[in-house]
């Protein structure tokens, strides 16, 4: 009697921020060329020709576009680098804000699990680099896995805080290409240690406390 071969693992990619920067521009370029279209098409018409559905759309469309404004201003890497106090759940925001356009993440749900209100201190622009790679990683974990979520985990304590995206799924077990060096120099750049296996990516970063204490005793 002959066995059932069990089919290779796939392989998953950690995400590298220049494919995924490329994704999130064209899907903020395809939100913003929506919101250009809504507004033209009331364009001809006067204030005082507008129902009050209308100006409700119009209200709305503005504020979407006002969003896809500030979500672009996110993505360049900050010109005048410097380390500053931030709160990491609202990076998170940013991070699923961004995602939320990516073309294949449409059809996933990335559920927030905040157990730390601790403030890191780093350059804003990278921890958000580095945050959006691990959710990446994990959404694309999860697409592999079929799932239908994502679990990023914000955890930590006065020593570290921690950043970890999980995938869902059952559908096998792929593994993770992590042949791309962009996680590891934003590590270094915000001084957090990261772990990529199939189970998803953690990030985990020194706490404000712990810096200052750090500061302290060299002095």
């Amino acid at each position: 009697m002959t066995g059932h071969t069990q089919p290779p693992p796939v392989e998953v990619r950690l995400s590298s921020w220049s494919e995924l920067s490329d994704a999130l521009f064209r899907g903020l370029a395809h939100s913003l060329s929506n919101r250009i279209g809504a507004l033209m098409a009331l364009m001809h018409l006067a204030p005082g020709d507008l129902s009050v559905e209308e100006r409700q759309f119009l209200a709305v469309e503005i504020d979407r576009l006002q969003e896809v404004n500030r979500a672009l201003k996110l993505l360049p890497a900050d010109l005048h680098p410097r380390q500053e106090a931030v709160y990491p759940a609202d990076v998170m925001t940013d991070t699923l804000a961004l995602i939320a356009v990516h073309p294949r993440a449409k059809e996933l749900t990335f559920a927030v699990h905040e157990a730390s209100e601790q403030p890191v201190r780093v350059e804003r622009w990278a921890l958000l680099r580095l945050a959006l790679i691990a959710v990446d990683t994990a959404r694309e974990l999860t697409m592999a896995r079929g799932g239908d979520r994502v679990d990023v985990h914000i955890v930590g304590d006065d020593e570290f805080v921690m950043l970890r995206a999980e995938p869902t799924g059952s559908n096998g077990s792929p593994r993770v290409d992590t042949s791309t060096d962009s996680l590891a120099d934003l590590a270094v750049r915000t001084g957090a240690v990261c772990n990529v296996s199939d189970s998803g990516v953690s990030v985990r970063i020194p706490a404000l406390v712990e810096l200052r204490r750090r500061e302290r005793e060299l002095h």
